[in-house]
């Protein structure tokens, strides 16, 4: 069970600049049906599943395609070009 109090006192300490964020993944055997009502169950969140997003400060969940990810690769080039370490 959820419970918001487990992530009470945490402080946010930096942003860093704006990608999208790690994919929620199915497995290659889940059924395409089930892997959209999971998706359109994150893209329009129960009151409940609202109330625990606003604890993680989570606004939204937005459906990304592999494309959108090609900003996480434009971040590292950029932080490398910088003289930050490679991401492996």
């Amino acid at each position: 069970m959820e419970d918001p109090e487990a992530v009470k006192g945490l402080k946010v300490l930096r942003y860093s600049v704006s990608s999208p964020g790690l994919p929620l993944i199915a497995g290659a055997g889940v059924d395409e049906e089930l892997v959209l009502r999971l998706r359109g169950a994150l893209l329009r969140p129960t009151s409940r599943l609202r109330e625990l997003m606003d604890v993680l400060s989570i606004s939204a969940f937005e459906y990304r395609d592999e494309a959108d990810y090609a900003r996480i690769l434009q971040i590292q080039t950029e932080a490398e070009a910088l003289g930050y370490p490679g991401i492996t």
